[in-house]
Order: C-alpha cells, then sequence, then structure tokens
C-alpha cells in the first residue's frame, strides 16, 4: 500500500509537470510567433521607411533644387514678359491720333451741315387767279406772289385757236410792289374759250411762272309749264323747276317741251 502510493505519488507529479510542461510550451508557442510577427512587421516597417527616405530625401532635395531652377527660369521670361508688354502701351498711345483724326472728321462733318444750313433756298413766285373757272366776257382776278421786290413782269393771257375764230392774246407789263406782289384784274373775251393759259415772265422773255383756267359757256335750262298761273292754261311758262301737277297738266304719252339757252 505504501509502494502504491510512492508510485501513484510520482506518477502524478510526472503528470503534473507534463501537464504543465505542455502548457507552457502551448503558451509559448504563439507568444514565440506573435515576437516573430512584430519582428517581421518592424523589419519590413525599418525596411519601407528606409528606402522611403533616401528615396524623398535626395529626390526631394534634387527636385526642389530642379523645381527652383525652374522657378528662375520661369520668373526669367515672366519679367522679360513684363517688358514686352510695354510696347503694348506705347501702341495703345499710338492710336489716340486715330482717335483724334476720327473727331476731326466728326466735327467737319458737323460743319458741313451748317454750311448747307446758311445757303440761301430760292423760293419759286406763285400766280393764281380768283377762281378756276368763267364764262365769257367775265372778268379774271390774277394775284402774284414771292416775285422780286419792285421787279417788272409781263403777263401775257392767251386761248383758242385760230381754226374756231376764236383765238385772242393779251399781253401786261406789270410791276411788283416792295413785297414782290401784284393784282390785275382782266376782262375776257366775249368768245368762247375752253382753256385760257397765263403766264408771267421776266422783261427779257424768261418764263417765271404760269397757271391755266377754264372758259365755260353760261347755259339756261328750262321746261315748259303749261297750266301756271296767271298763265292761260295750254300756254308756255318756261321754268328752271320741275314740271308737276300744281303747275302743269299733262297726260301719258305727251311730250314736255324743254330748252337749253348758251349765254
Amino acid at each position: 500500500m505504501k509502494k502504491f502510493n510512492t508510485k501513484s505519488s510520482f506518477l502524478l507529479v510526472v503528470a503534473v509537470i507534463a501537464a504543465q510542461l505542455f502548457f507552457v510550451s502551448g503558451s509559448m508557442v504563439p507568444f514565440t510567433q506573435a515576437e516573430e510577427a512584430d519582428s517581421s512587421v518592424v523589419s519590413s516597417v525599418d525596411a519601407t521607411t528606409s528606402p522611403s527616405d533616401e528615396t524623398v530625401v535626395a529626390p526631394s532635395d534634387d527636385s526642389t533644387s530642379v523645381s527652383t531652377e525652374e522657378n528662375n527660369v520661369v520668373d526669367s521670361p515672366t519679367t522679360s514678359a513684363v517688358e514686352e508688354s510695354t510696347p503694348s502701351t506705347e501702341s495703345v498711345t499710338t492710336d489716340v491720333p486715330v482717335d483724334n483724326t476720327s473727331t476731326s472728321d466728326t466735327s467737319a462733318s458737323n460743319t458741313t451741315p451748317s454750311s448747307a444750313t446758311q445757303t440761301t433756298v430760292t423760293v419759286a413766285p406763285v400766280l393764281t387767279t380768283d377762281k378756276s373757272d368763267y364764262h365769257p366776257g367775265e372778268t379774271v382776278g390774277f394775284f402774284g406772289s414771292l416775285f422780286q421786290a419792285v421787279q417788272n413782269v409781263v403777263l401775257r393771257i392767251f386761248g383758242g385757236t385760230v381754226e374756231d375764230e376764236n383765238y385772242n392774246d393779251t399781253s401786261i407789263n406789270l410791276t411788283t410792289d416792295e413785297q414782290g406782289s401784284f393784282t390785275y384784274f382782266h376782262t375776257l373775251s366775249d368768245l368762247f374759250v375752253p382753256v385760257y393759259n397765263a403766264v408771267v415772265s421776266t422783261v427779257s422773255g424768261e418764263k417765271l411762272v404760269e397757271t391755266t383756267f377754264t372758259d365755260s359757256l353760261p347755259t339756261d335750262f328750262a321746261q315748259c309749264s303749261n297750266d301756271n298761273s296767271p298763265n292761260p292754261a295750254g300756254s308756255c311758262n318756261w321754268i328752271g323747276s320741275i314740271i308737276q301737277q300744281s303747275n302743269s297738266v299733262y297726260a301719258e304719252g305727251m311730250t314736255v317741251p324743254q330748252r337749253l339757252l348758251f349765254r
């Protein structure tokens, strides 16, 4: 029994030791792996950092110097460009006389209308009559205006034809007043002349103005009123009004006498 206990205690101690060793060995493996992983990470970081420092620092200095040189190169053309921009200001200054020329042209164009305004406008003389139509033997009033002051002129009145034996031609010497106007009255011929012409000319024969007017025949239209008291019935009383029951007696089919007189 005592042997058994000793042996059992020995085995128990071995088992405990083995268990502890297993536990320690099992826990050490992950720890070792973790350390190896950490060391690999650190080494990788160091490896990464070291080249990056070399890559960044060395090229950085070079690139900085290059960029500095490039800046110097860029600054130099910029200065020259600014210096070259100065002639553009001179070209603008050169353009100023062109504007002055256009201004002088404008003033010249403005001067032209003023000279045109000062030009004297010639007004044509005017000749009118108091009516447009007259009867033979009637008096015509002639009115002239816008002639020269105290100007000697000739008024010629003519119309008709030789074939119709009604041609007549009359010339009158007139003198305008201080306003360049005149008034003249002329009695027409007793002969019928369809159209008259009136011309005003200078003494030398230069025509200044003309006008026309007509010479119509006076007429007298009348109808026979056969029952118009105090005239006896059946007698003809010439009237210028209409024929109606109060002044005439006419039946259907009868003829109403009418007359037209040229005076």
